[in-house]
């Protein structure tokens, strides 16, 4: 029996994975012949010089029509509440609400111990979590998400502050540790691996005082849960459609490609 345009698409995807490719590339005579009215069926064109054929190409043009979008779960740990809102530490709050926004998706639902919302971002399904937990116990409901969604670890995104990067700046990766962030250290005991995306928002670190001692830095914990200041809230509204567009960027693209525009 030939193989659909589907299942070759979906072996094409495999072997990227396995050999750690955002898109497997396939020269154009690479391509079965029995795959080109079904191809041009589908809008792509048939014959183009240097073309190559990757996946990457195939799942922009097919995803809507044949189902094979993958689930991502987004989430930004954070503290829940009112008095938390305006806080450091929920710069990843801040960037959902305004990434949720700009897709229409709405916070209806409870789930996993998270408020979240459901639709879909460039032909890919996507899950937004709120986690209600408070910031250092994030992790259990990001993994009661991942079970009850059935998501890839590869395609769990999680956005969050960081203390070593300078207001403003984002930083996109895989893997690695947590930088000393207990929202990330609980995600990564809950899921047994450091091996998920991340977009890392800086906050800057507290200015320096002085003691007995001399000058030595604010206390930490202080600053993250303090609230934003005037001129910081300016660079923020400056930050969020950045990383909207990185979110935006990494789900239609991969990471390589992300890195790329916003590292």
């Amino acid at each position: 029996m030939a193989e659909s345009l589907q299942s070759y698409a979906a072996r094409l995807e495999v072997l990227a994975r396995d050999q750690g490719l955002d898109y497997f590339p396939v020269q154009f005579e690479e391509v079965p012949s029995s795959f080109m009215m079904e191809v041009a069926v589908y809008g792509l064109p048939v014959r183009m010089p240097h073309w190559s054929f990757g996946v990457r190409y195939i799942y922009q043009l097919i995803q809507h029509r044949m189902g094979l979008s993958r689930l991502f779960e987004v989430v930004f740990p954070g503290n829940p509440g009112r008095a938390y809102a305006g806080n450091r530490h929920n710069a990843g709050f801040a960037c959902l609400n305004y990434f949720a926004r700009q897709q229409g998706i709405r916070f209806d639902r409870k789930r996993g111990l998270a408020r979240i919302g459901q639709g879909e971002v460039v032909g890919h399904k996507v899950v937004l979590a709120r986690p209600q937990t408070f910031m250092n116990s994030s992790g259990e409901s990001v993994s009661r998400l991942v079970k009850s969604f059935n998501i890839e670890q590869a395609d769990l995104i999680v956005i969050y502050d960081d203390l070593d990067l300078p207001l403003g700046k984002i930083r996109l990766r895989s893997g690695g540790s947590s930088g000393g962030h207990k929202g990330v250290d609980s995600i990564i005991a809950y899921m047994n691996t450091p091996d998920f995306l991340r977009i890392r928002v800086g906050i800057g670190r507290p200015g320096l005082i002085s003691n007995q001692v001399g000058l030595v830095e604010a206390d930490v914990i202080a600053y993250v849960l303090g609230d934003f200041g005037p001129d910081e809230k300016r660079v923020m509204s400056q930050v969020m459609p950045q990383v909207s567009e990185a979110i935006r960027c990494l789900l239609s693209e991969g990471l390589t490609v992300a890195m790329n525009g916003f590292n």
